[in-house]
Parts: C-alpha cells; structure tokens; sequence
C-alpha cells in the first residue's frame, strides 16, 4: 500500500511540472491584450501576398479606386535554440520535472507601408517571443508565431488610429 501511494505522488508531482513551459512574448511599440480596432480609417488599394487575412491590419480597407496604396508585409525569423546537448540532458534527472532544456525564439516584423502619390510612409511592429523547452512541451512555434503576427497587427492598428483618427 505504500509503495501504491509513492507511485501515485511521484506520478502527481510530474504530471503537476507538465505545463512548466514559459513563453515571453514582448511587442514593440506596445499595445494593451484587449486592444481591438474595427475602425476603418485608411482606405485604399491593398496589396498583401499573405494567405491570412486575419493577420492583416483591421483599420485599413481596400479600395481599388483610390490614389492611396497600403503595402502590408511581415516576416518571420525562428532560432531553435541550442540543442547540442540534449543528450547530456538523459542524465539529469530534474529533466523529469519539467526543468528546462533551452529555449527556442521567434522573432516577426510587419510593416505597413502608406503611398499616396509622391509620399511614403511605413508604420512598423515587431514581436520577439522566448519559449523554454522542456520534456513535456518541446517549444513548438506555430502558436506562437499566430500569437505574435496577431499582436503585430494590433500594434499597427494602434498606430493607425492614433496617428490619423480624426484626421481623415
């Protein structure tokens, strides 16, 4: 019976480290969690070769017969941390409570860059994220790259609406 009960807290205390994995996600400039902009205010011909269309800004709208021309892009850069040594990692036994191996990276830019005849101007975001990696969450990064495009597209909206609301 009390080998069944250490059985039970050993598997307790490593199923309780599981979700020990931590994600910093940091945007520059900066925009508030809740931040949601359905304001259209700049109107013009969009030009964006992206598949999401969610990642793309909500204050902007497209309008092919206007004179103003909204370029958005954004790129995405992936550091996988170091891994060279795992496989010291078999021999350290804090690894089974979710200690961390290394961490994995994500760092993405969108730019929206606003033509109007001869004037350019860009408003750009960017978003670093840092995950750790450990046995039970090996720091995937399709999440966080989605997490990070998202916050991106509020920065972007933020500037938007600071800059121009009430002027166009």
């Amino acid at each position: 019976m009390k080998k069944e009960i250490k059985i039970l807290i050993s598997i307790a205390i490593v199923l309780n480290f599981t979700g020990c994995s931590q994600n910093n996600i940091s945007v520059s400039p900066k925009v508030k969690d809740n931040f949601l902009a359905n304001d259209k205010i700049l109107k013009g011909d969009i030009k964006y070769l992206k598949n999401n269309n969610s990642y793309l800004p909500n204050t902007i709208q497209n309008d092919k017969n206007s004179q103003l021309k909204l370029i958005y892009d954004y790129s995405v850069q992936y550091n996988n941390g170091d891994t060279t040594y795992d496989g010291l990692n078999l021999f350290n036994p804090i690894i089974l409570f979710g200690f961390p191996m290394s961490n994995t990276g994500l760092m993405a830019e969108g730019t929206l860059t606003i033509k109007n005849n001869d004037s350019i101007e860009k408003i750009n975001a960017q978003c670093i994220s840092v995950k750790t990696r450990n046995i039970f969450d090996t720091g995937g990064t399709s999440d966080v790259r989605k997490q990070c495009l998202l916050k991106i597209r509020d920065s972007i909206d933020n500037q938007i609406l600071q800059k121009y609301k009430g002027i166009i």
